[in-house]
């Protein structure tokens, strides 16, 4: 995703998001974190941002340890996202061999 156009992206408060840029390539984010004034990130892997939260947020410890942040509260963690994740896995799967 081009640099640019995360200058517009806002958290769920609708506050700003700055942008943390580990690896790019030009003026394209490939891997970075997105962060709110709240505390909150976002991780950008493969140039797209994932913006999701509580449940539905993927797991992010890996992420988070490889950029020394804190990993996020609930998400992962809790146990309704485990069960979202696996269903993701899953059906993810399933698109691809269609």
């Amino acid at each position: 995703m081009r640099h640019e156009l995360f200058e517009k992206l806002r958290d769920s408060a609708q506050r700003p998001l700055s942008l943390r840029v580990f690896e790019s390539n030009a003026d394209h984010v490939i891997e970075g974190v997105l962060e709110s004034e709240s505390g909150a990130w976002y991780p950008v892997t493969a140039g797209v941002p994932c913006l999701l939260d509580g449940f539905l947020r993927p797991d992010q410890r890996a992420f988070a340890a490889r950029h020394g942040l804190v990993p996020p509260a609930g998400g992962a963690a809790d146990e309704r996202s485990a069960d979202q994740g696996k269903t993701n896995v899953t059906f993810s799967a399933k698109w691809r061999r269609m």
